[in-house]
């Protein structure tokens, strides 16, 4: 897990609390301070580490960003199968049982996330859920139009994301940019049919996802596709074109395109 400034103490003690409550706990809980923070957020990770044994605090003087913090955090963990959280996101307390039992019968997979609960301000009303294909080559077609991991509740291998040259600087596209990189190099990618995460999805994270800055970072990597041969021209063209579009929309047009085209409706109660 990874920690920056603009994390909100309370999401940040839920988040936290998420992975002590797994129904299979860790023994190696690697957090990235990654750069300043509150002392609020600080007195948070520092008595987290107080009281339990298997946090390890990775102190980044500078703010990094959250591929160069997770990149800090694989560096030190001591397994080989690693789950990411992100700070202000909820797992359900069988995730890791769940991925960890999967990962025993299905020895050949390196990467692993499932579907997350998208919510706003409370985890009892759920707006729309992202799901992905299970199989392995359903995942890698789904990679070529769009990112086939959920990213807040993925586990994966460390040695194959090490040989994949781990996370890399790419503007907000770090872990889309990795999962291709796993698969030029032959690697197996599966998703979970299950809810495994419950994740913040307000109007701050579709705004994250327009600009001229994240369009030309998206046309930059589908260039880097097209050029490794993973994805055709047309793929390249038609994909360029949907993203440009969607990037400079406005953001209220931009969240209600992801909720039709890219996101499932909450089940109703």
């Amino acid at each position: 897990m990874s920690v920056y400034h603009a994390v909100r103490p309370s999401d940040l003690t839920e988040s936290i609390n998420s992975i002590f409550d797994q129904n299979v706990k860790t023994d190696d809980f690697v957090i990235v301070r990654d750069g300043p923070v509150s002392e609020d957020l600080d007195r948070i990770l520092h008595q987290a580490k107080k009281n339990h044994p298997e946090v390890r605090l990775v102190i980044l003087p500078e703010n990094k960003g959250s591929g160069a913090a997770r990149q800090a955090g694989l560096a030190c963990v001591k397994h080989e199968l690693v789950a990411i959280q992100d700070a202000d996101d909820i797992s359900v307390k069988d995730r890791c049982e769940k991925q960890l039992k999967f990962f025993e019968e299905h020895p050949d997979t390196d990467v692993l996330s499932g579907t997350v609960m998208e919510f706003s301000n409370n985890v009892y009303e759920i707006t729309s859920k992202r799901e992905l294909p299970t199989d392995a080559e359903a995942v890698r077609e789904f990679a070529k139009k769009r990112n086939p991991v959920n990213q807040p509740c993925v586990m994966f291998k460390k040695s194959v994301i090490e040989k994949a040259g781990g996370y890399q600087e790419f503007y907000l596209l770090e872990d889309y940019y990795l999962w291709v990189r796993v698969l030029l190099a032959g690697g197996i990618i599966r998703n979970l049919p299950d809810s495994l995460l419950y994740m913040r999805a307000g109007s701050e994270m579709y705004k994250r996802r327009g600009g001229k800055a994240y369009a030309e970072s998206q046309k930059k990597l589908f260039a880097y596709m097209l050029d490794k041969g993973f994805i055709t021209k047309d793929q390249y063209r038609k994909s360029v074109l949907i993203r440009t579009a969607s990037s400079l929309a406005p953001n209220g047009l931009r969240k209600a395109m992801f909720k039709k085209f890219n996101r499932k409706e909450a089940d109703k109660p």
